[in-house]
């Protein structure tokens, strides 16, 4: 059987008839719960797993008429994200009632701030058939150095010999200018706002 941790809940036995309140209305990536098995008369076990998973071949709880009238047990279960239900449970052996009690969720973290920026270098001269390192402008604090890229400004037979970190915060390039003229060229450092993430 499978359930809606955010609407199939009941509190009956504490005068109250609906959903739970206080948990989120969209399915999270997992589930922290108690799980309690009762009323079976006899050996039988119960697995759970994630709404639309495989179903595992361990049991997360085993009982028999010979133990207490009540077995439990705390766990994280994988849930099925953005799904209609959240878990699904399945006895094996004799048939039991069960007591999902939810414990808390975890969701993705979410970021804010997370934009792409160029930052330009200084315009270089790369001469007639010749060479040149490139830099990129810095990275400002607060952002990360994600990549780069170089724009010639001038010139049709040029080219990037290779591009890498000049530092943390910095690319440079190996511009190749096989013009028979003068061609300039910018390097940038492509930085992303370091994201913020959301509790």
């Amino acid at each position: 059987r499978s359930f809606d941790l955010e609407s199939d809940a009941f509190f009956a036995g504490q005068g109250v008839s609906g959903p739970c309140t206080g948990l989120p209305s969209f399915s999270y990536a997992a589930w922290a719960v108690n799980v309690t098995v009762t009323g079976y008369g006899a050996v039988g076990g119960l697995k759970a797993w994630g709404f639309g998973g495989t179903e595992p071949n361990a049991s997360i709880i085993n009982y028999s008429s010979s133990i207490s009238p009540a077995v439990a047990n705390g766990l994280i279960l994988t849930g099925c994200y953005a799904c209609a239900d959240d878990i699904t449970v399945k006895t094996f052996g004799s048939a039991t009632h069960i007591i999902i009690d939810v414990v808390g969720y975890f969701r993705p973290a979410g970021v804010q701030n997370a934009a792409t920026t160029r930052f330009a270098g200084f315009t270089t001269s790369v001469g007639a058939g010749s060479y040149s390192f490139v830099l990129g402008g810095t990275c400002p604090a607060g952002t990360t150095l994600i990549g780069g890229e170089l724009d010639f400004l001038t010139g049709g037979n040029v080219m990037i010999g290779e591009m890498a970190r000049f530092s943390s915060t910095q690319m440079r390039f190996w511009a190749v200018n096989q013009d028979g003229g003068v061609n300039n060229a910018v390097g940038y450092s492509v930085c992303q706002d370091t994201p913020i993430v959301i509790q």
